[in-house]
């Protein structure tokens, strides 16, 4: 195998980018949803948000790994609890889509299911600049 001389690529803009992804997609989740339903169906606003707050009780868990974002191991687990996260907004914005829910209502799914899919991505991406975990314990 050989090994490059090419400078690591900086973790930092990775970072910074994952942390506004993940607050955006925290604000459309637990505001934006929940008032594009009540706007289109006059479904309560403050039983709306209860519901995705806890909902969110895993993501919400997982903020404090995002926001120091160095541990790859725990950016692991996060990257797995948000690729469940994205299947479910994909499958649920695909029911709103075909049951024909008012379109404020599965525009705020799509975004939700892309910004997922964004966070997932730059995870990756984040993963791939830190350094190895086997290296990180042995630094130590």
């Amino acid at each position: 195998m050989k090994k490059s001389n090419k400078p690591a690529k900086p973790a930092k803009p990775v970072q910074t980018a994952l942390r506004h992804t993940w607050w955006l997609w925290l604000a459309t989740v637990l505001i934006a949803y929940p008032v594009a339903v009540w706007l289109s169906t006059g479904a309560s606003l403050w039983a709306g948000m209860g519901v995705q707050l806890l909902g969110l009780i895993p993501a919400l868990l997982c903020t404090p790994a995002i926001w120091r974002g160095n541990s790859p191991y725990a950016l692991m687990w996060v990257s797995m609890v948000a690729l469940v996260y994205l299947g479910v907004a994909s499958v649920m914005a695909l029911f709103r889509v075909y049951e024909a829910a008012p379109v404020a209502v599965w525009a705020v799914q799509c975004v939700e299911a892309v910004l997922l899919l964004l966070i997932n991505c730059q995870l990756f991406v984040l993963l791939k600049r830190l350094p190895a975990m086997h290296k990180q314990n042995a630094q130590s």
